[in-house]
């Protein structure tokens, strides 16, 4: 039996005539074992394609808002942690540091903040007073939700969007600053008055709800000075190419070149992957364990194909015997058999794979709609807003990007599976003894 006719054959059970009513029930079953891989994609490629998307938007806020693609750390004895003009003329030198492209000097130190009588802890970040225009990873990811992200006057302050909400501050509030100094076991408290100029959210709660900017220089006067830390965020051409491990021996070679020199001194420096270990780990295994979850439903999908190939087999067993009869070889039977497994597998691909990408790239419409649908049926029993992903912990605004390799990798298990699916029935057909089948019939 020849390798066209075993196709021909194949074609024949996928696409019978309209007249060849007597396997109707295997066919339906292998419509249905088709239309189930196609429901069961559409999950896995959504899940896919959402998850990888959102990992990508909370990982690069991360990296990009928060420690950059590596980070210099200076001790509170550096010489460059003395003063403002010191510190910035450091963060200036590690420019010339080749695949340096971009530096941001900052001041971190925890803090109370306080409104109105209420308190929160807040994350004070003292920042270069234009970053909010000169950096582009500051203005393309934050979203000005009210006043302007402006530092250009003292004591002045942009606040997160959730510090807004927990202090009820609006832009032209005063909110009220108090770090401790801590000298010879005494603690003393050190309060500052600030201005709110603007409210902003990178759209990833978890990760600014605490954040308080203002300044450099208002870091240095207005900040307890035993509780500072000393940053220089740098950004690189790619902080997921591997050219970052030659861009971070450059600059501990240029730290410690200067260390030598009394330059710069007690100065370490960290890749984002160091600093946001146990997010992206957390992030890698929660993805694997929704993709196993959902590869799990396909694969039992993909059993339907099985048995609905023994039921055509069943069908069939006596046209198999007389294609046997005429000269069919057992192999090219089988054959016939798993081509259509894969074709079924490839039908389900066809629904599947557009129409989970159809999910995915609206899934921002999709989230929309529940929750404004949700939202209107509940509004007369509670005054809670329903929010189908917590903004609390995911990112507000997926920004969707389709994985390609992943997707290849997708269609190749679905046609896999497919085909370890029809083994067995192809070997039962192939079995089949012409004499004895038609004996029976």
């Amino acid at each position: 039996m020849k390798l066209a006719a075993s196709f021909f054959y194949a074609k024949r059970i996928l696409f019978p005539r309209a007249e060849e009513g007597r396997d109707l029930l295997g066919r339906k079953s292998l419509k249905g074992a088709m239309l189930c891989i196609g429901i069961s994609l559409v999950p896995l490629i959504a899940v896919l394609v959402i998850s990888e998307s959102m990992i990508d938007g909370m990982t690069g806020r991360m990296i990009h808002l928060a420690t950059g693609d590596l980070q210099v750390q200076y001790d509170s004895l550096s010489s460059h942690a003395s003063g403002e003009e010191e510190f910035l003329t450091a963060a200036e030198s590690l420019k010339k540091v080749d695949g340096v492209l971009q530096v941001m000097p900052e001041v971190r130190s925890e803090a109370l903040a306080s409104s109105a009588g209420i308190r929160t802890g807040a994350v004070i970040r003292g920042i270069e007073r234009n970053v909010f225009k000169d950096n582009s990873y500051f203005s393309s990811l934050f979203d000005v939700i009210e006043g302007s992200a402006d530092l250009s006057e003292n004591r002045s302050a942009v606040i997160s969007s959730k510090m807004a909400e927990i202090l009820s501050l609006k832009p032209g509030d005063n909110v009220t600053l108090i770090t401790v100094n801590s000298s010879g076991g005494r603690m003393t408290p050190k309060a500052s008055v600030f201005k709110v100029r603007g409210i902003v959210s990178s759209g990833y709660q978890e990760l600014d709800q605490l954040w308080v900017f203002i300044s450099v220089s208002d870091a240095f006067s207005a900040l307890a000075s035993s509780g500072r830390q000393y940053f220089v965020n740098i950004s690189t051409s790619d902080p997921f190419s591997p050219e970052l491990d030659r861009v971070l021996h450059n600059v501990d070679s240029f730290l410690k070149a200067d260390r030598e020199n009394s330059f710069i001194n007690l100065s370490s420096v960290y890749t984002w992957k160091e600093l946001n270990a146990s997010q992206t780990e957390n992030f890698s295994s929660t993805k694997v364990m929704l993709l196993l979850v959902m590869l799990f439903i396909v694969l039992v999908a993909g059993i339907n194909i099985s048995s609905a190939l023994v039921m055509i087999v069943m069908e069939r067993s006596r046209e198999i015997a007389i294609l046997k009869s005429t000269g069919a070889s057992s192999s090219g039977i089988a054959l016939a058999f798993i081509i259509t497994g894969l074709g079924c597998g490839a039908g389900g691909i066809i629904i599947g794979l557009p129409a989970g990408l159809f999910a995915a790239v609206n899934i921002n419409h999709i989230i929309t709609g529940i929750e404004r649908m949700v939202n209107f049926i509940t509004r007369l029993h509670s005054g809670e807003k329903f929010h189908l992903l917590n903004p609390a912990y995911y990112i507000q605004k997926i920004e969707v990007e389709v994985p390609f390799e992943e997707l290849v990798f997708i269609v190749f298990f679905t046609l896999f599976l497919s085909f370890a699916v029809s083994v067995f029935p192809a070997l039962r057909a192939a079995k089949e003894k012409p004499m004895d089948t038609l004996r029976k019939n």
